[in-house]
């Protein structure tokens, strides 16, 4: 399954992406701020690209690691066919906008340290959006090693500072990788599989 995804993935072209409509309530659903960001077009912010993933499962649980003001998780919901579990350590403000108005109803938003929980085992695609440290991140890699999972990380900020370059850098050479920024976002993109 993680090859056939992954070469769709890759098949994936801006001018799809560009081109991509998101349901109207979406606009009702995210703030001010965040519309700003969610309906530009692909390679300058993943939200068409996570979108477009979601269409590439059936009936699966994706993870949104990092929820932050929820426009990943309302981007991966796209595909109402599929249940998203959206973890971040503490609530946003513009957060609760989108779970008062997410009609969909298909994503969980849950308070807490993902590394604690027994998601990530039952999810075959992660969204990964947190610190940019480089340091958290490797971490979320040790945890994922750990515990033997299988499935397709895509790792957002890549090229943001020092620390990330030198995380991307690090796991291209444990891992099969493709920079998808071109899709993704300005700061950087990356698929990573885990076999």
């Amino acid at each position: 399954m993680n090859n056939s995804i992954t070469k769709q993935i890759l098949k994936i072209t801006n001018e799809e992406l560009d081109t991509f409509t998101f349901p109207e309530y979406f606009n009702e659903v995210l703030s001010d701020y965040d519309k700003q960001f969610f309906f530009k077009p692909s390679g300058e912010e993943h939200y068409r690209l996570l979108a477009k993933i979601s269409t590439l499962f059936d009936e699966e649980r994706l993870l949104d690691i990092g929820t932050h003001n929820g426009g990943s998780a309302l981007a991966l919901a796209y595909n109402p066919e599929n249940l998203i579990y959206s973890y971040d350590i503490e609530e946003s403000n513009e957060i609760k906008l989108v779970k008062e108005k997410f009609i969909n109803g298909n994503i969980n938003f849950i308070i807490g340290n993902v590394l604690e929980s027994t998601q990530i085992q039952t999810c075959p695609f992660i969204f990964i959006d947190i610190t940019h440290n480089g340091e958290d991140e490797k971490k979320i890699v040790e945890y994922l090693k750990e515990i033997h999972w299988h499935g397709i990380t895509i790792w957002d900020d890549i090229y943001l500072n020092v620390g990330m370059r030198r995380f991307w850098e690090n796991i291209k050479q444990q891992f099969e990788c493709y920079d998808i920024s071109d899709l993704g976002h300005w700061t950087g993109s990356g698929i990573v599989i885990f076999k």
